[in-house]
């Protein structure tokens, strides 16, 4: 059985406030997601669009690399700022 709508949109706005606390990022997932909508392709094909095989985009993707090319890419493409996607990065740029 469903739950009213009052109730679903009463837990999305509790959501959104627990949310608001912590910083913005985006996980795995998301980023991929936002690859593959931005672009309509998979992450191995806009790797290889660009000259690259799809590991070192993973790599990337999963915070196992921090290949600035790779990261300034998939910013461009998502149309987001790297500190957005990767945190790590706006705390080094700050304690320069």
């Amino acid at each position: 059985m469903k739950p009213p709508s009052f109730v679903t949109s009463h837990v999305f706005l509790l959501a959104n406030r627990e949310m608001s606390r912590y910083p913005s990022y985006m996980n795995q997932i998301q980023i991929i997601g936002s690859i593959m909508a931005a672009t309509g392709k998979t992450v191995a094909d806009v790797a290889k669009d660009h000259g690259y095989t799809k590991f070192p985009f993973y790599r990337v993707i999963k915070g196992e690399s921090k290949n600035k090319v790779i990261r300034q890419l998939i910013s461009k493409l998502i149309s987001k700022p790297i500190d957005e996607i990767w945190p790590e990065s706006a705390k080094k740029e700050g304690n320069k």
